[in-house]
C-alpha cells in the first residue's frame, strides 16, 4: 500500500514538473491605457492607443488586440511600436472581429514597457440629421487583468465642436463639450471584463460620409422590434377570435332543413339511431327509443303492452 501511494505522488510530481512555468503563470497590468481619436474630414478616424504595461510574472513573446467589426467597415493601417521599436505586426479578420498581433523584439519577463497601437477605422461614424457621432470603446473589455488609469482624448475635425459627450460603464469626468477636443478620464480602476466607452456628437455635415450598412440596420431595429411586438401581440389577441371566425364560416355543417314534420316511411334504409344521429349530430333518448321499436318492427324484438294497477292508477 504505502509502495502504490509513493509511485502515485512521484508519478504527479513527473507530471506537474512537465507543464512549463509560464503557461502555469502569466501577469501582467496596465499602468495606463489611454487612446487618442482623430476623425479626418473624410469620415474615418485615426485611433492609437498607448498601453503602458507592466509584466509581473511569466515570460511574453507577443501582444494580441481584438476589435469588433460589427459597427465598422474596415480597419486598416495597422502599426504597433514597443518603447519607440517597430514592431512586426499581423492582421486578419475572422469572422465578426479584427485580430491584430505583434511579435516583441525579444521575450519580456518582470519588466514594464509601453506599446503603441495605432490604426484606421473606416465607417465606424454614426450620421443623423440632428448630429453625427462617435461612438467607440476604448478599453475593450475582452481582458483577463485591470487597468489602473485611463484618458480617452477625441479630435474633432476643423469646424466641429463638440454638442454632446458621454462616458459608458466607466465613472469618468468629460471636458471640452463645445470645443474640438474632448477629454475623458476614468476615475476608477478599470477591472478585467469592464469596459470604457465614449460618445462624442458634433454638428451634421462636417465631415463627409453617410449611414454604413451596420447603422442602418442597427436604427431599424426598433421599428422591427415595434412591428414584431404589435403583431405578436394581434396574434395572441386576435388568433382566438380568427379560428373562431374560420369555424364559423367555414367549419360548421351546413344547415338542412327538414322536408316535413312527419314522414310515413323512412327517408332511407339507415337505422334510426343513424338518422338520428345525423339529422341534430347527438344521440339521444329518441334515437335509442326509435331503435327499439325499429328492431321491434323488424322481428328482433318482441313488444308486449303490460297493463299494471296501482295505487296513483293504471301504468303500461
Amino acid at each position: 500500500m504505502w509502495r502504490k501511494a509513493t509511485l502515485t505522488a512521484i508519478l504527479l510530481l513527473v507530471l506537474l514538473s512537465a507543464v512549463p512555468v509560464d503557461a502555469q503563470s502569466k501577469t501582467f497590468y496596465w499602468e495606463r491605457l489611454d487612446v487618442e481619436i482623430a476623425i479626418a474630414s473624410d469620415g474615418t478616424f485615426v485611433v492609437q492607443e498607448t498601453q503602458v504595461i507592466k509584466f509581473t510574472s511569466g515570460t511574453f513573446t507577443y501582444g494580441y488586440r481584438s476589435i469588433p467589426a460589427d459597427r465598422l467597415t474596415a480597419i486598416t493601417g495597422v502599426e504597433v511600436w514597443e518603447d519607440g521599436i517597430p514592431c512586426r505586426v499581423e492582421v486578419e479578420r475572422s469572422g465578426d472581429e479584427y485580430r491584430i498581433k505583434w511579435y516583441m523584439p525579444e521575450p519580456r519577463s518582470n519588466s514594464r514597457h509601453t506599446y503603441v497601437v495605432r490604426y484606421v477605422v473606416h465607417g465606424g461614424l454614426r450620421y443623423y440629421d440632428d448630429g453625427d457621432q462617435l461612438w467607440w470603446k476604448a478599453v475593450f473589455p475582452d481582458r483577463s487583468f485591470p487597468v489602473q488609469a485611463s484618458t480617452v482624448t477625441v479630435r474633432l475635425p476643423e469646424g466641429a465642436t463638440a454638442e454632446k459627450a458621454e462616458a459608458y460603464f466607466t465613472k469618468a469626468t468629460v471636458t471640452g463639450v463645445g470645443t474640438q477636443t474632448v477629454v475623458f478620464t476614468a476615475q476608477e480602476t478599470i477591472d478585467p471584463g469592464q469596459e470604457f466607452e465614449v460618445r462624442v456628437q458634433f454638428p451634421h455635415g462636417v465631415v463627409a460620409g453617410s449611414p454604413a450598412a451596420w447603422q442602418r440596420a442597427e436604427d431599424m431595429r426598433p421599428v422591427v422590434n415595434l412591428v414584431m411586438g404589435v403583431v405578436g401581440a394581434m396574434l395572441a389577441v386576435g388568433g382566438p377570435l380568427l379560428f373562431l371566425a374560420l369555424w364559423y364560416v367555414r367549419g360548421r355543417d351546413p344547415h338542412v332543413e327538414l322536408p316535413t314534420d312527419y314522414l310515413t316511411e323512412p327517408p332511407s334504409d339507415a337505422p334510426p339511431a343513424v338518422a338520428g344521429t345525423l339529422v341534430d349530430e347527438k344521440a339521444d333518448m329518441r334515437d335509442i327509443l326509435a331503435t327499439i321499436v325499429d328492431l321491434a318492427r323488424r322481428g328482433y324484438l318482441e313488444i308486449e303492452e303490460v297493463r299494471k294497477r296501482s295505487f296513483f292508477g293504471t301504468d303500461y
